[in-house]
């Protein structure tokens, strides 16, 4: 992938079938994409947001893939697919109170949700299929 290739950003589930046919049409057509699986958002992470004076926003995305990493940066975003997939994906609970406190894992799930809804509503200004309720 070019560093200034506009992408088809890809949000859905590991072994998702309607994904892989889509995919395949996307390769034919040689229109870039980034696929991220649910099970990959674990190692995904946004870095480096910045805003402009007009509160244009521009950060990058760092996804691990298992033999590779990819970095996005959002202004080469041309649209977004969620395809069962979610923007976000930690996995935490009270169960993890061993270690965690229960106020802890709360903040914790707070800032996720912030992160969240941030995202979301950043990406409503793409072109996308299926926008989901979150």
């Amino acid at each position: 992938m070019d560093a200034t290739e506009k992408v088809v950003l890809i949000f859905t589930e590991d072994d998702e079938f309607s994904t892989d046919e889509v995919i395949s049409w996307l390769k034919y057509f040689r229109q870039p994409f980034v696929r991220i699986n649910n099970s990959e958002l674990d190692h995904s992470r946004i870095k480096n947001i910045r805003f402009d004076s007009n509160g244009k926003v521009n950060f990058n995305l760092e996804v691990l893939k298992t033999k590779y990493k990819i970095n996005l940066n959002s202004e080469n975003i041309k649209s977004i697919w969620y395809r069962r997939g979610k923007i976000w994906n930690t996995k935490l609970n009270n169960t993890d109170s061993n270690y965690l406190t229960n106020k802890f894992v709360e903040y914790l799930q707070t800032e996720e949700n912030v992160a969240s809804s941030f995202l979301y509503t950043y990406f409503k200004n793409f072109n996308h299929i299926k926008y989901p309720s979150h």
